[in-house]
């Protein structure tokens, strides 16, 4: 091989392993995932796709949680807005399922904007540490549109259909 094969060669695998860090990098920091439920609604609807930035959340922020160890839904992942960081006031409609009135150091308070979501005010503090991200915006297209909860096991149980979010299987 002569010299500026060798050079082409090595330049052209610098540009895919560079290509390549730059997608595992992203990977790591965005997520899309599918709302499922209108505990959101009406900034984010059943069907709809999200991108998701993991950084930490600031008051006011559309975030993706799991759901605490203490309740049934234990596991799952929210979508929800954070309406309070620690050090903040317990907002009113929270404190007697928080049990606390400042919201302790690894602790978030979370609601749905809908007023019937499943939320802090059912099932109190949700741990800081298992905020997956920011949901930055709603992704074109709507995969589940014309058939909402379609194949779903929680049909018709809003109490259930309300809370969680699924994360693509292309989003690592």
């Amino acid at each position: 091989m002569n010299t500026a094969a060798v050079v082409t060669v090595a330049v052209g695998t610098l540009v895919a392993a560079a290509a390549a860090a730059a997608v595992v990098a992203v990977r790591r920091g965005w997520v899309a995932v599918t709302v499922v439920g209108d505990s959101m609604s009406p900034a984010f609807r059943d069907g709809d796709r999200v991108l998701v930035r993991r950084r930490p959340p600031v008051r006011g922020d559309a975030v993706v949680v799991e759901a605490p160890a203490s309740i049934r839904f234990a596991g799952r992942w929210n979508l929800k807005r954070v309406a309070a960081l620690a050090g903040d006031p317990v907002p009113e409609s929270v404190r007697g399922a928080a049990g606390v009135g400042v919201v302790p150091r690894g602790s978030v308070v979370v609601l749905g904007d809908n007023p019937v979501s499943f939320d802090s005010r059912q099932a109190g503090l949700y741990p800081a540490d298992r905020v997956l991200g920011v949901a930055v915006r709603r992704l074109p297209g709507r995969p589940n549109q014309g058939r909402p909860n379609q194949g779903r096991p929680d049909q018709g149980r809003p109490d259930h259909q309300s809370r969680s979010v699924h994360r693509s299987p292309a989003a690592g």
